[in-house]
Order: C-alpha cells, then structure tokens, then sequence
C-alpha cells in the first residue's frame, strides 16, 4: 500500500526576469573594445543585458556599478 500514496515533488519557484534585472548582486563590470578604442560597460551576469553606457576606466565603470547597486538595493 506504501507504494499507493501520492508522491508530490517539490517544485522551486523561478525567478523572474524582472527580479534578477532588479538583484544588485548580478550587476558586474566588463571589458570591452572596438577597432580603436577599450572601455568598461555593467553587464548582469544573470540575463546577459548590458547597459549602453561606456567608460573609459575602469575607476569610473566602478564608481557607476557602486551607485547602480545602491540604487537597486533601496
């Protein structure tokens, strides 16, 4: 009869893309180049989206991914 009863899996619930979008902890700073020209872009490691703006260090790309974070923890 043990093998009667109804087994239930567990189901983990996914996450949504809005909440990963929105998880400060998947922002992250990559490098990236042209024919001329390297610069730093943040890029959510999760999802792949990256922001358009382009920095020229790699201080500056750091200092917007510190406010970006700050942001989106509030």
């Amino acid at each position: 009869d043990e093998n009667n009863d109804l087994k239930v899996k567990s189901t983990k619930k996914k996450a949504s893309r809005f909440s990963i979008e929105n998880n400060p902890n998947y922002w992250i700073v990559v490098k990236g180049s042209n024919s001329d020209t390297t610069f730093y872009t943040l890029k959510n490691k999760k999802t792949g989206t990256k922001l358009s703006n382009r920095f020229y260090t790699k201080k500056k790309a750091n200092e917007e991914l510190k406010n970006l974070r700050s942001i989106l923890s509030k």
